[in-house]
């Protein structure tokens, strides 16, 4: 991973232009959050390469799997492992000066799951903790959104294409209002 890494920095800055300083954003195998996959990235040596991130955090609240392990009720007992994966970033890269963007994240829709099951006020609050400790990092968050809400699969949609609307503007509003509020 970490020559794939180097030959696409190296590729990129080869195109001259705008190009030796365009930022990059390299990945740790599977874009994994794993402190032993960010712990094997050799990041190159170059000022404007940072790090790419995905990190469902912890596994079984953003996704329904329909087992035993689902978390269907955000109460703090697991933000532990939030924390951890912050903690993993700062200690790997952030203190390093190695910036990191969270290029996937999110909780998905448990809308019309086991029954029917939505529980909105769970992911809200679960948002509102995960996005506030980014901000408390310094590490922007993308929220996957696959455009998937109702349909068949993982349920990650924000936005109503079709209407132009938030299919949940609440939890949406509560990840802006995390990550700008001001301390």
């Amino acid at each position: 991973m970490s020559r794939l890494n180097q030959a696409f920095v190296d590729t990129v800055r080869a195109t001259g232009g705008n190009n030796g300083t365009r930022v990059l954003l390299i990945t740790s195998y599977g874009a994994n959050c794993s402190r032993n996959a960010m712990y094997g990235v050799k990041v190159p040596n170059d000022p404007y390469v940072g790090v790419s991130i995905h990190a469902y955090t912890p596994y079984h609240f953003p996704f329904y799997t329909g087992d035993a392990y689902d978390v269907k009720v955000w109460d703090g007992s697991r933000e532990k492992e939030i924390d951890q994966v912050f903690k993993d970033i700062n200690s790997v890269f952030l203190s390093k000066g190695i910036p990191v963007v969270l290029t996937e994240f999110g909780s998905e829709s448990k809308t019309n799951r086991g029954g029917g099951e939505n529980h909105p006020a769970e992911r809200i609050k679960w948002i509102e903790y995960y996005i506030t400790k980014a901000t408390e990092y310094g590490v922007p968050c993308c929220h996957w959104d696959n455009g998937v809400y109702y349909a068949d699969g993982e349920r990650f949609g924000l936005l109503d294409r079709k209407n132009l609307t938030w299919f949940e503007p609440e939890y949406v509003e509560t990840m802006v209002n995390a990550a700008t509020k001001q301390e």
